[in-house]
């Protein structure tokens, strides 16, 4: 890759943000979507915990605070796919000005992905102090917590970025995704412990659940802030999550490979 390409890959990520400030109504309107699904674990979960109960190996405030950092990660899930994905142009018939870019169609959609990830990163990091400064939010219990619970939820975006890939890849072979883009959506939320912590489930689902890669790029980072992975077990969470996102890489690279020869131009 030459030294403009990697010039150009290195602002790929600078298009998410502007692209949100531009479009500051939707931010808002996301922004209210995700006060509202706050407000509505927080009461859910109170009204499900009685008082001084552990539930799970969870306190209602554990289980208020891994809701609310869900919600602000699943909020703005999708700020690089608005700008650009395979999808939209297999669809529309432009994929095919992707291949004639100096930088590969693969890496140029990942920095988009990149631009997204430090986006989320930002929000949660600014709602996350406003969530300890006004109570649902816990602040993390040491340094390490914080430390750990930082580095695995870098990595849980990288497996959220590469799992999301495989879906927009698909785009080759089936053309239209919208549909297979939903049940994916919600399938992800389900099984990372997104709506409802993993812990809750019966034990033999919570053993299949926490051994996916799911679990990995959602339930693994929260459980480590919230307390209910003890930092004593974070090493071997954050090396499960590094071999996760090591398998999927790999297996990545190779369905792309397999899917850059079946390009399909529809329309003029």
């Amino acid at each position: 890759m030459s030294s403009v390409a990697i010039r150009r890959v290195r602002r790929l990520p600078l298009l998410v943000p502007l692209n949100e400030f531009t479009y500051r109504f939707e931010v808002a309107t996301f922004t209210g979507l995700v006060i509202g699904r706050i407000f509505l674990f927080a009461v859910l979960w109170h009204a499900v915990y009685a008082p001084g109960e552990v539930a799970a190996g969870m306190t209602v405030e554990q289980a208020v605070a891994y809701s609310t950092l869900a919600a602000i990660i699943a909020g703005h899930s999708d700020v690089a796919t608005i700008i650009d994905s395979f999808s939209d142009r297999v669809r529309e018939g432009t994929i095919a000005y992707l291949f004639i870019r100096p930088i590969s169609p693969l890496t140029y959609m990942l920095g988009l992905q990149a631009g997204g990830v430090l986006y989320r990163f930002a929000w949660l990091v600014l709602t996350g102090l406003i969530g300890i400064a006004i109570g649902i939010v816990n602040a993390p219990a040491s340094a390490a917590v914080l430390g750990w619970s930082i580095l695995s939820l870098l990595i849980a975006e990288c497996l959220l970025v590469i799992l999301f890939q495989f879906i927009e890849i698909l785009a080759f072979w089936t053309v239209e995704t919208r549909g297979l883009t939903a049940v994916y959506a919600f399938t992800v939320q389900l099984l990372s412990g997104a709506l409802v912590p993993l812990w809750f489930f019966p034990g033999w689902a919570r053993t299949v659940l926490l051994a996916l890669p799911f679990a990995a790029a959602t339930s693994t980072p929260l459980s480590l802030y919230v307390g209910r992975i003890p930092v004593e077990r974070a090493p071997f969470a954050i090396a499960t999550q590094l071999v996760w996102l090591l398998v999927l890489a790999v297996v990545l690279r190779i369905v792309w490979r397999a899917a850059r020869n079946r390009v399909v131009v529809q329309g003029g």
